[in-house]
Order: structure tokens, then C-alpha cells, then sequence
């Protein structure tokens, strides 16, 4: 829910979690309420959105996914230095395309944004990552 609001500017409620994973509607209700105690997620009618406890958990979890893939990809700590501020808008860029990828509103025929499409395949996209 945190990248589809901040990668793909788009609401999240928990109706749509439930289509993204073929789940009945409701099913997760249970889940919600908890988190939702537990004082991470918040409601705004039918919006579930992050808390500042929530932020504060799901930045952990990436920094620290984050700081494993750097120390995999790099060989020093120079490497990791040049490594770290170019990784994350990688990493954003990857992210952002699976969300599209998965929402089942984008139908085969919808062309993909340029921002989203390889260099040289053709649709006059200029990204090459």
C-alpha cells in the first residue's frame, strides 16, 4: 500500500489489496482491524493508509533490504559509497513497474507509458534500465 500511494500516486482501500491477490472482499477485514490497532495503518472511509508508526516500519524494512543488496553488489566501501545513491532510484524505478504490471485495470493493449519502456524496443521509450 505505501509504494502504490508514493510510487503510483494512487489510493489504496482494502478492496483493492483483496483483487490484486484474487481474494474475496472482506476476507482480510480481520488483518486490517488488527494493523489498524496495532496503530500502523489508518482509515479514511474506505483508504487504508500508513501511519507515522507505519512509515517508520516500512522504511526499516527497505533500508535494511537496501543495505543487504549493497552489500552483495559491493566490493568496498568505495564501490558502496558510488553504489548506494544510485540503487535506490533503481530499485523505485523496478517497484514502480511491478505495481503497473499488476494492476488489473492495464489491459494487454494499453501502451505503457515512455517512461516505462526499454530503450531501442521500438515505442520510443529512452529508459535503459
Amino acid at each position: 500500500m505505501h509504494l502504490r500511494d508514493r510510487l503510483l500516486d494512487q489510493p489504496t482501500s482494502p478492496a483493492t489489496i483483496e483483487d490484486n491477490h484474487r481474494l474475496p472482499h472482506g476476507v482480510l477485514r480481520s488483518f486490517y482491524d488488527e494493523v489498524i490497532a496495532g496503530g500502523h495503518l489508518a482509515r479514511d472511509g474506505e483508504r487504508l493508509y500508513l501511519t507515522d508508526r507505519g512509515h517508520t516500519v516500512v522504511t526499516a524494512l527497505g533500508d535494511t533490504w537496501t543495505e543487504w543488496l549493497l552489500e552483495r553488489l559491493a566490493d568496498d566501501e568505495a564501490d558502496r559509497a558510488q553504489l548506494d545513491p544510485r540503487i535506490r532510484p533503481v530499485l523505485a524505478r523496478i517497484s514502480r513497474r511491478l505495481l503497473l504490471e499488476q494492476q488489473s485495470d492495464l489491459s494487454p493493449t494499453t501502451a505503457a507509458p515512455a517512461s516505462l519502456t526499454p530503450a531501442g524496443s521500438g515505442d520510443g521509450g529512452s529508459d535503459p534500465s
